[in-house]
């Protein structure tokens, strides 16, 4: 389908989202207890990495964009927990994950401490991670839809409903097919213009890029809708920060060209790497 590729200024970019802790154990199996059967493994390594929207920030400084990084404790002190993520894995499987998970929203003093240092900052787009740990709390989100800042959102759905309803004026939504389902349930990859009608009928977007995993994603506008296929990686290593390296990818190449249609190949390509790397970290940029 024809479409006319979006252009937008986008100078700097200030990012805003949960930071987790992600730990990744990593050892080799020794066999199983006698009394159950348990497995036990020796503890080899493990590593420390930052998450979440802590990943995506990440993935922008290697792809070396122009940015501010707002999140838990910086650079407004907060009086909340940061979400840990401790994942084992055995022989390079993932046997078990563990959270230990602080989703209480931050209070309204502290929501409108961090809605002042958006409105202070000098950015053209305001990127929202919101890994619903609590930071993008209702009273900031409801602040964030009265400034006139242009707004990409990438909200994500786990344990918590969807809530990209509740974010206002947005330039731009980035959903995976779980999410999209969540407003158009019948959403699919063969159905685009079912999807089309279903997100722009309950989200208040401009645009929409839907990610269908291995197949790749579709880009909407209100009226038209275009593919973006990818190549599938045959053995993946760990496909969770692919989200995270899929936006921020789309962010530094948009920053860099203002073509949408090369930033979302770039985002679909860095994400296709990113799988191949373990733990909350990004693809290798060689």
């Amino acid at each position: 389908v024809a479409m006319i590729d979006t252009k937008v200024l986008m100078d700097k970019i200030l990012l805003i989202g949960d930071t987790i802790i992600d730990i990744n154990t990593e050892g080799t199996l020794l066999g199983t207890t006698p009394e159950t059967p348990t497995l036990v493994i020796s503890k080899d390594t493990e590593i420390v990495t930052h998450g979440g929207a802590a990943l995506v920030h990440r993935n922008l400084a290697k792809l070396k964009c122009n940015y501010e990084f707002i999140t838990n404790n910086y650079p407004i002190t907060l009086n909340k927990k940061i979400t840990t993520k401790h994942r084992y894995w055995c022989n390079r499987h993932k046997l078990l994950q563990v959270d230990d998970r602080d989703n209480t929203p931050i209070n309204d003093e502290e929501s409108r401490l961090i809605y002042n240092h958006i409105q202070k900052s000098d950015f053209n787009i305001l990127a929202i991670a919101d890994y619903r740990h609590g930071l993008l709390s209702p009273k900031l989100i409801s602040l964030i839809n009265t400034s006139n800042k242009k707004i990409i959102l990438d909200s994500q759905v786990s344990k918590s409903p969807a809530n990209h309803h509740m974010y206002k004026h947005i330039y731009l939504t980035i959903l995976n097919e779980h999410e999209a389902k969540q407003y158009v349930p019948n959403a699919s990859w063969d159905n685009p213009e079912e999807l089309k009608d279903g997100l722009y009928n309950k989200i208040d977007s401009l645009y929409f890029i839907v990610k269908f995993g291995k197949l790749g994603c579709i880009y909407f506008n209100s009226k038209s809708y275009l593919y973006h296929k990818t190549q599938a990686i045959k053995n993946p290593v760990d496909e969770s920060g692919a989200g995270d390296a899929f936006m921020a990818a789309l962010l530094a190449c948009y920053q860099k060209d203002s073509s949408i249609s090369h930033a979302i190949w770039r985002a679909n390509e860095w994400a296709r790497r990113s799988v191949m790397v373990k733990g909350a970290n990004p693809p290798d940029d060689r």
